[in-house]
C-alpha cells in the first residue's frame, strides 16, 4: 500500500510531456486494478437504487447493502474460480 502513491505519481509524471490527460494517457495501475472494485460497485449500486426505490429516504442504506453484496459476490466468484482451476483442472493444490 505504501508504494501505491509513488507509483501513481510516477505514472502521472511519465504519462506525457504535457502532463496527465484523462482518457488519453491511461495510468499504469495494472497491479492495483482491484482498488477499483469498491468505487465501481458503489457507483452501480447508487445508480440502480436511485432508479428502483420508490422512497429515496432509504437510498443510502440500500446502496451500502447492495455494494457489500456485489463485492461479496465477486469474492465468492473468485474463490469458486480458483477452486475449479486448482482442484478440478490441476487435480490438487
Amino acid at each position: 500500500m505504501s508504494e501505491l502513491l509513488p507509483s501513481f505519481l510516477l505514472a502521472v509524471a511519465q504519462a506525457s510531456p504535457r502532463g496527465y490527460t484523462p482518457f488519453v494517457d491511461p495510468l499504469d495501475l495494472h497491479d492495483y486494478w482491484w482498488f477499483t472494485i469498491m468505487p465501481l460497485a458503489f457507483g452501480i449500486s447508487l445508480a440502480y437504487k436511485s432508479v428502483r426505490l420508490h422512497d429515496l429516504s432509504r437510498v443510502w442504506p440500500q446502496t451500502f447493502l447492495m455494494t457489500a453484496q456485489v463485492v461479496a459476490g465477486m469474492i465468492g466468484l473468485a474463490v469458486a474460480a480458483f477452486l475449479i482451476v486448482e482442484v478440478i483442472v490441476y487435480g490438487g493444490w
